[in-house]
């Protein structure tokens, strides 16, 4: 890295520590500074939805997954803790990501309508066809429709507005696009004859559609993860020679970011009272893995529970190798970050400055 960059990243580095440790808006009464969470996307959120699904390869239900989870119970997540929602969701004054939606009663899903439902299914993308190669996974569209049904079912013989008040203080969170674009890469699970412009085009138009359909059923308030350098992960170092990052999926997460934010852009202005934050993915991840020991990190590389080369081989499973300094690595899995990494995540996303999160960040989101 060039003396001007390195300047400027380290610069970017000390500003950010501050801004993540800048004070959270006053809570409610309840200690929450949002009435709800609704959460969508895939498997960086989820949290048990896939584990109801029973033709899914997708899950995350055993061990060593959640060893460092309450209990050290496995829990559908793909982490050894928290993930990224769980940690989003505390910084709004819950304890924990809403419950999957599959996992909930009827009687729960009344309940749980007051306070949000995790939606996120992983494996899942924004195009329908994500994901169909691992047997069962709730898309994107699937999803907002289980919110849909969630709603009218709630709402049945009341006014529309009883459920839209609450809903325009809540907050949507979202983080998709990854699977769709690992997909592409792999030619598996993608249309054929496209370009890059042409699948990201495609992507973009989707995403589009289902931000106004949430939009459409009340959601206000959107705080949307971003894609970080998804050609870093151990499953995809381990497909060049030296071990280093596929720049070609790193360039489709930034050309899908870039669009993005076009998108997200016109929507806010096109759409009274939509407020939305994006996640600077990109940004968040190279200052990590650029200079990981000022983040507390050792090894950023190799995933922390896994087989092969980098432990990037296949997923974290009962029989794979486990590491024991779990806090230091930044990967969990071949995919997936650590409690550790998805917590500064978190913290970048809610309190960070505009280099992390823009507009505004997560927590500007739930002042009025």
């Amino acid at each position: 890295m060039a003396e001007g960059s390195s300047q400027l990243l380290t610069a970017l580095v000390v500003v950010v520590l501050a801004s993540v440790m800048a004070k959270p808006v006053l809570m409610s009464s309840e200690g929450r500074s949002a009435p709800a969470v609704f959460v969508f996307g895939d498997s960086l959120f989820d949290v048990g939805n896939n584990n109801f699904l029973p033709l899914s390869i997708a899950k995350a239900d055993f061990p060593h997954n959640g060893v460092d989870f309450p209990g050290g119970t496995p829990t559908g997540r793909f982490s050894n803790g928290y993930n990224i929602a769980d940690c989003l969701a505390k910084s709004y004054g819950f304890n924990a990501s809403p419950s999957a939606f599959l996992s909930l009663t009827e009687a729960q899903l009344e309940k749980s309508i007051h306070e949000g439902i995790n939606f996120a299914s992983a494996g899942s993308g924004i195009l329908e066809i994500t994901g169909s190669q691992l047997g069962e996974v709730i898309s994107m569209d699937a999803q907002i429709q289980y919110f849909n049904t969630s709603l009218q079912s709630f709402t049945a013989g009341r006014h529309s507005s009883a459920r839209r008040a609450p809903l325009s203080k809540s907050i949507f969170l979202i983080s998709a696009g990854s699977n769709d674009l690992f997909g592409f890469y792999q030619s598996n699970a993608s249309p054929s004859n496209l370009t890059t412009s042409e699948f990201i085009t495609l992507m973009t138009s989707k995403h589009r559609e289902q931000l106004r359909t949430l939009y459409s059923l009340g959601a206000r308030r959107f705080g949307i993860m971003g894609l970080g350098l998804i050609g870093c992960c151990p499953s995809q170092r381990i497909l060049t020679a030296s071990g280093g990052c596929v720049a070609e999926l790193n360039d489709y997460a930034l050309q899908f970011h870039l669009a993005l934010k076009k998108v997200l852009g016109k929507l806010s202005s096109m759409h009274k009272g939509m407020k939305y934050s994006l996640g600077e993915g990109h940004t968040m991840a190279t200052m990590i893995t650029s200079q990981p020991l000022t983040y507390g990190f050792k090894e950023v590389t190799n995933a922390c529970c896994g087989c092969g080369r980098l432990d990037g081989q296949f997923a974290c499973t009962p029989i794979a190798t486990l590491c024991t300094d779990r806090e230091s690595h930044y990967f969990w899995d071949w995919f997936h970050p650590t409690e550790t990494a998805a917590k500064l995540f978190a913290k970048m996303l809610y309190g960070g400055t505009p280099e992390l999160a823009s507009p505004i960040n997560f927590r500007e989101l739930a002042e009025d």
